[in-house]
Order: C-alpha cells, then structure tokens, then sequence
C-alpha cells in the first residue's frame, strides 16, 4: 500500500498543477450533478461556489488579471451534452 501511495504522490508531483485543479474541479461538478439528477433533485447538496478567478481574463495589454463584469450563462448537467438547467449570473464591475 505504501509502495502504490508513493508511486501515485510521483505521478501527482509529474502532473501539472493546472491539470490536477481542472481534474478536482471537474470531480466537484461531476458530484453536484449526480445530486441534480435524482428525483427530487436534492439542490442543497449541489451548491457549488464557483471562485472568482474563474471569471477572470488575463488582459496582454496590463499584464495582469481582469474580471469584466457583465452577465453570464451558466449550463449545469452531466455533460456539455446533457445540459438540462441553465441559470445567470451577473458578476461586479470590470477591474482587477
């Protein structure tokens, strides 16, 4: 068991970051859609927040991060081919 742990904890420090943060996210999404898919769907157990970071653009021109406000669709279900409920949100101001 040790052995297995410490091969998995090599190919976790091999793996880019940005490739482990995508892959948990996805698992969180994945989770809070399992919850949205029961009948009833049980909503309070698929509250997911979602960081602001993941609004934000990277601006080339002021070699930094943005977040423009404005509003935005959000698709929720189990897949990008499965998406039955779908939502809008309206983030602040643009500024960084």
């Amino acid at each position: 068991m040790e052995a297995r742990l410490s091969e998995l904890r090599g190919q976790l420090v091999a793996t880019p970051v940005e490739v482990v943060v995508a892959n948990h996210a996805y698992g969180l999404f994945e989770l809070a859609a399992m919850h949205l898919s029961l009948q009833p769907p049980q909503l309070a157990q698929a509250r997911l927040r979602i960081p602001a970071r993941a609004f934000a653009r990277y601006n080339q021109d002021l070699a930094r991060w943005i977040w423009p406000g404005g509003q935005y669709t959000l698709h929720i279900g189990r897949s990008s081919r499965d998406l039955p409920l779908t939502t809008h949100i309206t983030s602040g101001t643009a500024g960084g």
